[in-house]
């Protein structure tokens, strides 16, 4: 396809320059703790904001992939993190990990099935399907439980009391 070069000439009424993350120094916190405080909203995370020393490597840190690398960064952090704080560790980690979040097409395990009715079913009662089948095949072991589906273990024990679940429940009759 070609673009209409006319189009270009309408949209080109101002042209904006935003330097990269990189050069943004202050900047980056603000997007890092805007972003923090989404993920952590929305992954249901304590997590409240960066150590000094984290905010720190949040400038130095070049963000070569900028803006989506530093929210995919936060993202990450908040999913694996169990603290209610951001460290430098934490930060160094997951600037530094290459290992992919979601599941890969050649993973090797059992499936669960999920009886979805028709007045349909929320996002929190998967959750609790999901949770509830993965304890059930590690014996209630919930630290290999936490291993296997990459939270953290206590985000895994507020998750159990969220959900109501327990060994001996009435969704484990079977």
């Amino acid at each position: 396809g070609s673009f209409r070069s006319d189009l270009y000439y309408r949209l080109n009424v101002v042209t904006i320059q935003l330097p990269p993350l990189r050069d943004r120094g202050n900047d980056i916190v603000l997007i890092a703790n805007h972003f923090l405080q989404q993920y952590a909203k929305e992954y249901d995370s304590p997590i409240k904001g960066f150590s000094d020393d984290a905010t720190t490597m949040l400038r130095s840190y070049d963000w070569p992939g900028n803006i989506r690398e530093l929210s995919h960064t936060i993202e990450r952090i908040v999913l694996l993190s169990d603290g209610d704080t951001v460290t430098k560790t934490a930060l160094a980690e997951a600037i530094e990990s290459e290992t992919p979040l979601l599941l890969t097409e050649n993973r090797t395990g059992a499936d669960i099935e999920i009886d979805i009715p028709e007045n349909g079913i929320s996002f929190d009662e998967i959750e609790a399907i999901v949770i509830r089948s993965v304890l059930k095949k590690n014996n209630w072991n919930k630290l290999k439980t936490s291993q296997m589906l990459r939270i953290a273990r206590t985000r895994l024990d507020r998750k159990i009391v969220k959900y109501g679940l327990s060994p001996d429940g009435p969704e484990d009759a079977e």
